[in-house]
């Protein structure tokens, strides 16, 4: 992290590779649990936009991090704004996850189908996986959760 972090600050804004790099740096920061990072970096570079396959994993990581960090509200709104084109499963396999835990199993299971049927259509193996864990993960947690007790 520390590396990108030397490289970024000093590359000017507008090389061509600065959104890749500070990609990485989000990617390196969700790894090493660094959700504030990843929410300051990546909010900054989903604002910026460019390239919609790099936007989707980024929208991904800061709503994952938004997930992990019990920011369920602001996490749906990441998604909801990026779901779009290639990669859309993984973030409607996430969508279903922040829904549960909001406790909207009903539509969190229904966004979970959704996650697994789209990447399965689309051949996205890892939108198979996480569409079939948010699957999971909804079907049990509709049984687990109990009025009081946290859900994630």
């Amino acid at each position: 992290a520390e590396l990108l972090r030397v490289v970024l600050r000093q590359l000017p804004s507008a090389h061509p590779r600065w959104a890749e790099l500070e990609a990485g740096l989000v990617s390196v920061a969700y790894l090493l649990m660094r959700d504030d990072e990843v929410l300051q970096t990546g909010t900054r570079l989903l604002n910026q936009g460019g390239d919609p396959a790099l936007m989707t994993e980024t929208a991904w990581l800061v709503a994952a991090s938004q997930l992990r960090t019990g920011k369920l509200a602001e996490g749906l709104a990441t998604v909801d704004a990026a779901i779009s084109g290639a990669g859309s499963a993984r973030l409607l396999a996430l969508r279903a996850l922040l829904l549960a835990g909001l406790r909207d199993f009903g539509a969190a299971a229904r966004v979970a189908q959704a996650a697994l049927t789209e990447a399965e259509r689309a051949g996205d193996r890892l939108g198979v996986s996480r569409g079939g864990r948010a699957c999971l993960l909804c079907r049990r947690g509709r049984r687990l959760v109990r009025p009081g007790l946290a859900a994630w």
